[in-house]
């Protein structure tokens, strides 16, 4: 089973937040766990998202796409 963190910011983090098991709706099998993250985790991730926009959009297409 994989225990999955959130990537922000180019950093995994939160690994201290309280887990949601995540199921193959298939057979039930729990096949991983993710954070139960809330406002301030969505507020990093958003901030984060914002900061980085500007150098984003300044590549070409071709670099974008190399990354």
């Amino acid at each position: 089973m994989k225990d999955y963190g959130m990537f922000v910011n180019g950093e995994w983090s939160d690994f201290n937040l309280d887990k949601i098991e995540v199921k193959n709706p298939a057979n039930g099998e729990i096949v991983a766990t993710v954070p139960n993250g809330g406002t301030a985790e969505a507020k990093k991730a958003v901030d984060a998202a914002y900061h980085a926009l500007k150098g984003w959009s300044a590549l070409s297409v071709y670099e974008r796409s190399e990354l």
